[in-house]
């Protein structure tokens, strides 16, 4: 699997987990925030597998694979750092959701399984 297909997979994840949390009746600002952490985790560990995959080749790959493994390994660690931040952020502003004295309640987590 290419590094775009992880990415584009972890976002259509993130807003399904919405969706799904929405539909389990949440207010949409504790949808968003409660999917963002429970998708955390799972893009990480994903991400952090692929990264751990192409070291070897990064450090011992030669003149041509060593640079395409260097850029794979920081294009993917940038590109998720921004998929878990962008992602809930465009979702919200798309659906103009406002956050502005926003309160989180752990209870929410409860809740929702």
């Amino acid at each position: 699997m290419y590094p775009r297909h992880l990415l584009v997979n972890n976002a259509i994840m993130m807003i399904d987990q919405i969706e799904i949390e929405k539909a389990a009746g949440q207010t949409l600002q504790d949808a968003i925030v409660v999917s963002a952490q429970k998708r955390f985790r799972p893009i990480i560990m994903t991400a952090i597998t692929t990264i751990m995959g192409l070291v070897p080749l990064s450090l011992q790959g030669g003149t041509l694979w060593s640079p395409l493994a260097n850029v794979l390994i920081f294009g993917l660690a940038f590109s998720t750092v921004l998929t878990l931040a962008l992602c809930p952020v465009l979702y919200a502003v798309f659906f103009r959701t406002g956050f502005g004295g926003y309160r989180w309640d752990a209870g929410v987590l409860e809740k929702g399984e």
